[in-house]
């Protein structure tokens, strides 16, 4: 009964697959019915639907002055702004894919996009390019670049009229960059098709009208930001882009939403829980769209007092924006991410290859002809590998993308993320997705936040921990931050208990494990830190040390020796006897006082904490 849902979710695809208009092309065929209406916003400035396509197809005939051929790939790294509507517009008009540039990168990863795409031109604005004429310098290709601001002289004596070229709905729109499990981003091959059944079904599910507003505030890094820009950019609505600052700011945000009179926005739950908190009143028109990470069961209700029109869309860069999407209504447990949109198949797969029932977790496995991305740039062998043939399919070349997340089928046919499939575990034999532990426990009304993760302070004695942030913090004086004290005090007790056999007494690192991927810091990079600090604080000559949360004493046993008094402190009562076994009989425990108790009650360390002489 799923496999035949999923077939009946792509009963449109034959509509998508005989379209053969381009993005840009949709633009078009909307700025002859509402040439005048207000088409993009952006800090007081404002171009009409006529004035949009008029300076991109200027753009566009300049572009091909240049040599510009179909599908060559243009980098584009510019602020929001107009222009940068203008200038994406433009690209894909002359014939070309825009490669988004996002001015906020790091230099090393825009200079990898840039030398790994092979660009012919990259676009930027007059701010920028100092910065883009050292990367492009850089590359083994000749590259051409063009100022938007400095070179419109050249640009505006350019045809109004819409630009003419060789491009097809089968080329490609967009090459977008993704962060890569190497530590490399892979450019993710987008093509026209793909982007306008996106759009038109966008349009149609969300009831986009022209008389909708929509904030956009994704990076075009992203591709959510595609939605935001050709939402409503098709239909005569107007898009309002907001500035990088806002974009950072809830207050300012939740102005923006205000004043500029919009009734749509997309953004990740990050960016609605920062509007929230900045006490954005909502609106009970206003269309809330949810997607890019996991949306909490907090977050949407909270959503939902301020409208009764939140979605959840779910969907990785290479299945086109998004494949999924759940209207989410008031209640407890986990957000669904929905069902398929039309045109896109979904299918869970056990490992065996077989479908999995109802609860029970698979991989979730995207499909539909006119969902997919092309594949990876200069990646065949990751293309191969992750876009792998449809085997529920008759038809030759189709294809299901592996999203490396795992879902399971809820009864009443949604489907539940549980999280990637990389971030499953083993301990003693069971499977563990870190994931739905954090689902649960973000179920409990005192948490805001939670992460899961294993540690294995013994060897082959894994553990699963949890680090919660608290929903009220100004709530935790008296008997609740009490008891918080005491709960960590046992979370780094048991991390201290038995020091590992691989480290020497001085250098126990129970609990030191990376903040991003949660496993143990290797050794040399501990030793590392130590000796650095160790250094830096000996160069002060220090007679007299405090150290609040002193652990097992890897700074202490190193410093001690060469001052006249080491006090040290822990939350851990476990860690001080630790030191306390370690140092009693020697020299040192003349020297060392120490005590167990938090920071805000350490009170008189001299009276309260236990001192170590020679006998």
């Amino acid at each position: 009964m799923i496999k035949m849902k999923m077939h009946e979710a792509s009963a449109v695809e034959a509509d998508y697959l005989d379209s053969s208009v381009c993005l840009h092309q949709l633009f078009e065929r909307q700025v002859k019915r509402t040439p005048k209406a207000v088409a993009v916003m952006f800090e007081g400035e404002k171009l009409s639907y006529g004035e949009l396509n008029s300076g991109a197809n200027k753009f566009a005939h300049y572009l091909q002055t240049l040599g510009l051929e179909t599908e060559a790939l243009v980098g584009l790294c510019i602020d929001r702004s107009l222009g940068m509507v203008v200038a994406m517009l433009g690209i894909m008009k002359a014939g070309g894919a825009y490669v988004p540039l996002d001015p906020a990168y790091p230099k090393e990863r825009l200079a990898f996009m840039v030398e790994d795409s092979g660009l012919s031109i990259v676009v930027t604005e007059e701010k920028l390019v100092t910065e883009m004429r050292d990367l492009t310098t850089s590359s083994t290709k000749n590259i051409v670049l063009v100022d938007l601001d400095n070179d419109w002289e050249k640009i505006s004596p350019q045809s109004s009229e819409n630009a003419k070229s060789a491009v097809d709905a089968d080329n490609l729109a967009y090459v977008i960059y993704t962060s890569g499990s190497t530590g490399k981003p892979k450019g993710v091959k987008i093509c026209h098709r793909t982007v306008v059944c996106s759009i038109d079904y966008s349009c149609k599910y969300f009831e986009i009208t022209e008389r909708d507003r929509l904030v956009a505030v994704a990076s075009i890094g992203f591709d959510t930001s595609v939605m935001e820009i050709y939402s409503p950019l098709n239909v005569g609505a107007g898009l309002v882009i907001a500035s990088s600052e806002a974009t950072k700011d809830g207050k300012e945000l939740a102005r923006l939403l205000t004043l500029s009179g919009s009734t749509i926005m997309v953004s990740t739950p990050s960016t609605w829980h920062m509007v929230l908190e900045a006490g954005w009143d909502g609106d009970k028109q206003f269309k809330i769209l949810c997607g890019g990470e996991a949306l909490s069961r907090n977050i949407a209700n909270r959503l939902l007092e301020k409208s009764p029109h939140v979605w959840n869309c779910y969907g990785p860069t290479e299945a086109t924006i998004y494949s999924t999407v759940c209207k989410v209504s008031r209640g407890e447990g986990t957000v669904p991410i929905g069902k398929p949109i039309d045109g896109a198949d979904a299918y869970l797969l056990l490992e065996s290859g077989k479908l999995p029932p109802t609860g029970v977790p698979g991989e979730l496995h995207i499909g539909g002809a006119g969902r997919l991305a092309r594949g990876y740039l200069n990646r065949p062998e990751l293309t191969e590998e992750k876009f792998i043939p449809n085997p529920f399919s008759q038809k030759s070349g189709d294809r299901l993308y592996k999203t490396g997340d795992l879902a399971r089928y809820l009864p009443d046919g949604n489907i539940e993320y549980l999280g990637r499939i990389d971030n499953q575990v083993k301990i003693r034999g069971l499977r563990i997705e870190l994931g739905e532990i954090e689902a649960l426990l973000s179920q409990h009304p005192g948490v805001k936040e939670t992460t899961v993760m294993v540690r294995e302070d013994v060897a082959n004695d894994k553990r699963l921990v949890a680090y919660v942030i608290p929903r009220s913090p100004e709530e935790s004086p008296g008997k609740v931050q009490e008891e918080r004290v005491r709960q960590w005090e046992e979370i780094w007790d048991e991390a201290y208990k038995k020091p590992s056999q691989e480290w020497d007494a001085s250098l126990h690192v129970g609990g030191w494990n990376d903040s991003y991927t949660g496993k143990e810091l290797p050794r040399d990079q501990i030793e590392e830190w130590v000796e650095h600090t160790v250094a830096r604080i000996g160069d002060l000559q220090p007679q007299r040390v405090l150290e609040i949360g002193c652990g097992t004493g890897m700074l202490l046993f190193r410093i001690a020796p060469k001052c006249d008094r080491y006090i040290g402190t822990d939350l851990s009562s476990e860690a001080i006897r630790y030191i306390e076994g370690q140092i009693s009989g020697r020299d040192l425990a003349s020297k060392v006082a120490l005590m167990a108790a938090p920071a805000h009650e350490i009170g008189d360390i001299e009276t309260g904490a236990s001192q170590f002489r020679n006998e």
